[in-house]
């Protein structure tokens, strides 16, 4: 027989913030939503999203307490918290509401105590994303042309769009497809470096993301090996191919848009064109506007 109402019931303990219960891939949808991280270049949050995951942990869950220090700052991805500070106040935060797009704490110290209500996922990124700023770019130095090529057109050219930071070096379509048929027979980074390091422009790129605020660590990555190890063998290869292509495929050259546009207006009619041909007493139409003149006007 029950001798007290359920409501004199002991409240459970809150336990000290163990290792998590489970884990679960973090999507990009929720790193756009999440302030200031979605103001991070999206390959970065593509690359970051890869191999990391969220942490789960059941209800009563201490996460920090007031007067902790600590170099991460965690994101509320699903259920409810409750934040308290030491003149007693507390308040909640669910994981649909517009506070959990910010981070629960965002110092190096922290000023409350957060203490799980509910089962939670939470998302542990580095505490120097609040830190982080847009650096101002680095004037660049110019270039010193000798007297004897200071009448090179072509020279002077150049220079010009450096310092105007106009420049675009290609990246090369090949390091892609070699990385991508490298891994799927289980290469090494090392090996991997071999390749990618083919590319300038991508390795320094892979060095740049793997420096990003978002990772948990105060090493900086130096040498493309660094970079590649830490942002994994799976990531790099959906960044380089990722990179590769927006290069192809960026230009502001307009003949080249041209030509694009004329291919493909010719792969949609080619095919047309073939059946028409299979097809007894059938005539392709002729479509004034794209129709290539190479192709036949009729059969």
């Amino acid at each position: 027989m029950q001798l007290f109402p359920p409501f004199f019931a002991k409240k459970k303990p809150a336990q000290a913030a163990a290792s998590p219960l489970a884990s679960e891939t973090v999507s990009l949808e929720i790193l756009k939503e999440l302030i200031p991280i979605r103001s991070l270049k999206i390959e970065t949050l593509q690359a970051f999203a890869v191999d990391h995951v969220l942490e789960a942990f059941p209800e009563q869950t201490v996460l920090f307490k007031s007067g902790d220090h600590t170099n991460s700052v965690l994101y509320l991805i699903k259920g409810t918290v409750a934040l308290s500070d030491d003149n007693g106040r507390t308040y909640d935060v669910d994981a649909d509401t517009a506070k959990a797009k910010f981070p629960l704490s965002s110092g190096s110290k922290h000023t409350t105590t957060a203490i799980a209500k509910t089962p939670i996922s939470i998302l542990r990124i580095s505490q120097k994303i609040m830190s982080a700023k847009t650096a101002e770019p680095t004037p660049l130095s110019e270039i010193l042309i000798p007297p004897e090529l200071a009448e090179n057109r072509i020279l002077n050219a150049f220079n010009e769009h450096y310092l105007s930071e106009d420049l675009e070096t290609p990246s090369l379509a090949e390091v892609a497809l070699k990385l991508n048929k490298a891994i799927q027979q289980d290469i090494s980074i090392q090996d991997a470096v071999k390749i990618i390091q083919l590319d300038p422009v991508i390795s320094a790129r892979l060095i740049e993301i793997a420096n990003c605020p978002l990772y948990l660590t105060s090493v900086p990555a130096k040498t493309l090996f660094n970079a590649v190890n830490r942002i994994g063998l799976k990531a790099t290869r959906n960044l380089v191919t990722s990179l590769s292509v927006q290069h192809v495929f960026k230009t502001q050259n307009i003949s080249s848009k041209s030509s694009w546009k004329n291919c493909g207006n010719t792969a949609c009619m080619f095919p047309h064109s073939v059946m028409c041909w299979r097809t007894p007493a059938g005539k392709p139409i002729r479509m004034k506007r794209y129709w290539p003149d190479w192709l036949p006007k009729s059969v």
